[in-house]
């Protein structure tokens, strides 16, 4: 907020990638409120708007699973949505992340690193689970 010559102004934050954090959960809280917005304003005009954003946001966390959240799918995320609400639409058929924004972002090198099992499998319990399933 700024004040100049006795009238009060509002100046717009720029946000940053950092602001985001290193995880999707504050994205996901956005996300989870804008979506509730949407639905209030504009559910009964583009009933498919929030099914459709939801699918979005469920893969967005899936890329998430895979790739680096602040360098690949946040910036994925952001643009791709923009570029949905420059294009004017809401209530598109298909609101999934094409193929050109895919191999644009989820790169190979921003891949997240490979996770080791914390308990490797014993293959004696795993075969008496099996026998257990079994009878």
């Amino acid at each position: 907020m700024t004040e100049s010559g006795g009238t009060v102004g509002f100046k717009k934050a720029a946000a940053s990638l950092k602001d985001w954090g290193p995880n999707p959960q504050i994205w996901t809280t956005c996300f989870l409120a804008y979506l509730a917005v949407v639905g209030y304003l504009f559910g009964e005009k583009h009933p498919k708007a929030v099914p459709n954003l939801l699918m979005f946001m469920r893969q967005i966390l899936d890329f998430a699973q895979t790739y680096q959240w602040s360098e690949a799918v946040l910036p994925l995320a952001l643009n791709f949505h923009q570029y949905i609400l420059d294009k004017g639409e809401l209530s598109t058929e298909n609101y999934l992340v094409t193929g050109p924004f895919r191999e644009k972002y989820l790169r190979h090198n921003l891949t997240l690193p490979a996770k080791s099992p914390t308990n490797p499998p014993n293959t004696a319990s795993s075969s008496q689970e099996y026998q257990i399933f079994e009878q």
